[in-house]
């Protein structure tokens, strides 16, 4: 007698239409999960990698000079709670006082060698958690004659309970060699160098003075020691042994 078996059958062949139509579909879905494990296991391991990658400053940023032009500075302690948000590789906190017109201006300089780390440390956020109202906040372009036109942030603050002077900040950023004024472009930063684009290191330089009233010269007397510490800063960070390289014989 004919063997009658049909492919419903549970004793269906290999040969089956039906169980081949079947297996197809979970092989795809088997392939697919297996590429998806190997692709994730191969973006951890460059996320890793980029979180342990450290581009160090060429020095230290206490090298900077205590005397710059007119000005002479002194080193500041800087609260220890603000260091840690900050979590930034370097930095200097100081004080510098013009010779000429006894202006003093409040300097901090951080440095983050860390792709994928931001500056978190933002001046809005820092100046909201100790009291301080955001006054006007603009986009300026610094008019230095050693280092040319810098595209800049300017803020005015006053403290929430109206008591003491109000101060501005003259907030500069550097992101691999390139000054930024772009809040969005800083907060880019994040995200970088993990698919081959070069993050490899953020600059902070914050100036603040007590404001006069008088908005001109409270950003000259900033954009006056921005314009003499500017150089120094640069000379520390990485671009600059690469420039210096690029321009040799």
């Amino acid at each position: 007698m004919q063997n009658s078996k049909t492919c419903g059958q549970s004793s269906a062949g290999p040969g089956c239409p039906l169980l081949r139509a079947g297996v197809v579909p979970v092989a795809v879905v088997l392939g697919v999960l297996l590429v998806s494990g190997v692709a994730q296991r191969v973006i951890e391991a460059r996320i890793n990698t980029s979180l342990s990658r450290s581009t160090p400053p060429l020095r230290p940023l206490s090298s900077l000079p205590l005397r710059l032009g007119s000005w002479s500075g002194q080193d500041e302690p800087l609260d220890e709670r603000v260091r840690r948000i900050a979590a930034e590789d370097d930095f200097i906190n100081r004080i510098y006082v013009s010779d000429s017109s006894g202006k003093a201006v409040r300097v901090y300089v951080g440095y983050l060698g860390r792709p994928r780390s931001r500056l978190i440390h933002r001046i809005t956020g820092c100046r909201a958690a100790h009291g301080w109202k955001m006054v006007t906040e603009e986009r300026w372009t610094m008019a230095s004659p050693q280092a040319g036109a810098i595209p800049s942030l300017v803020y005015e603050w006053n403290l929430l309970d109206r008591r003491g002077p109000r101060e501005m900040d003259l907030a500069i950023y550097v992101i691999n060699g390139q000054y930024c004024n772009d809040p969005g472009e800083l907060d880019q930063y994040n995200r970088r160098d993990v698919f081959g684009r070069s993050a490899r290191y953020v600059a902070r330089i914050q100036l603040t003075v007590e404001a006069t009233g008088d908005r001109k010269v409270d950003l000259q007397a900033l954009s006056d020691l921005a314009s003499e510490i500017l150089g120094p800063v640069h000379s520390l960070l990485p671009d600059h042994r690469q420039a210096t390289t690029a321009a040799g014989p």
